[in-house]
């Protein structure tokens, strides 16, 4: 009889300890996630504004989605940077527990450039938890890592993204120039017999810029107002060149045919701008060793500023 009770006690034990299990959680991640590349684009197009999403070309993102049924995660890396000839484009996932990590890779860089992509990455094995996801990009050079989490059984779709300030994510393409300029300003004195004002509301003794920026066009207005070259300058231009966020226009003239300096205001536009933060700095061919006219602007946070420096010898004013 004892025999029979310690048989049906361990029975009893046996059969808690499997109904237990089938309840614990912990068992039912019990397989680890695998995936790989399915599709990706070519080379975008830099110029666009949007690249078939709603992301500008200054961000790099990830859509994703998640088939509860098929345990999948579907991933939509949005401006994945590469060379322009990669070769082969491959996206290995691994996992430690529910960090899944997926490490970006291009074959080669057979080409003097890089590029944008678009990637779809699915994940399978994937249950209804939260997950640490780390993207591992090749060109980001120091910035924002593309690490967030998701908790699937909360929601089964969401986007995240981060900001790109360098090559090759939209600002490699940075150009514009001088759309228009007025003539030499007139002189107008004020009754201390000194120039005052030189139509706008700055005096003759600053050099300044206003700026307005259109997101949606990714366009920089700037106006120079009080801009100094020769009297008889030829054409007025303005390269533009950047290095990463930094913004240099370098203003110029044709010849200095006269011997007086005068002002001008100039309109400059700046296409292929991100809504992000930028250094400008205008190299003045007169300034000489007066204050520079370098100041930073954060469009994500302001469209439209003004900044000026002053300005105290010819042709400003005295």
């Amino acid at each position: 009889m004892k025999s029979i009770q310690l048989t049906t006690l361990a029975l009893v034990l046996l059969l808690l300890a499997l109904v237990s299990c089938e309840d614990n959680p912990a068992t039912t991640h019990n397989i680890d996630p695998n995936g790989s590349l399915t599709s990706q684009t070519e080379c975008k197009n830099f110029g666009t504004t949007v690249v078939e999403s709603e992301f500008t070309a200054g961000q790099s993102a990830i859509e994703y989605s998640y088939d509860e049924a098929n345990n999948t995660l579907y991933l939509t890396h949005i401006n994945a940077g590469f060379n322009c000839c990669p070769g082969e484009i491959t996206a290995d996932v691994s996992n430690d527990g529910n960090t899944i990590t997926i490490i970006e890779a291009e074959e080669a860089a057979l080409c003097n450039c890089n590029c944008l992509f678009d990637l779809e990455i699915k994940i399978e094995n994937i249950n209804t938890e939260i997950y640490n996801i780390e993207i591992i990009e090749q060109y980001i050079s120091g910035q924002d890592e593309l690490i967030f989490t998701i908790d699937l059984s909360k929601a089964n779709d969401g986007v995240y993204s981060v900001d790109r300030t360098i090559y090759p994510w939209g600002l490699n393409t940075i150009i514009g120039g001088i759309i228009e300029h007025t003539e030499c300003k007139p002189e107008e004195e004020d009754d201390k017999g000194k120039i005052s004002t030189i139509s706008s509301e700055y005096t003759s003794s600053q050099s300044c810029v206003e700026y307005s920026y259109d997101k949606n066009e990714r366009i920089l207005h700037l106006t120079h107002i009080n801009a100094g070259f020769n009297c008889c300058p030829g054409e007025l231009t303005a390269d533009i060149t950047n290095d990463g966020n930094i913004i240099t226009i370098t203003e110029a003239e044709e010849e200095a045919g006269c011997k007086c300096n005068c002002l001008y205001d100039l309109e400059i536009e700046v296409e292929n701008v991100g809504e992000i933060e930028y250094i400008l700095e205008f190299i003045e061919p007169y300034a000489g060793e007066h204050e520079e006219l370098i100041f930073t602007i954060n469009l994500k946070e302001s469209s439209t500023g003004v900044f000026s420096v002053k300005r105290d010898h010819y042709p400003w004013g005295l």
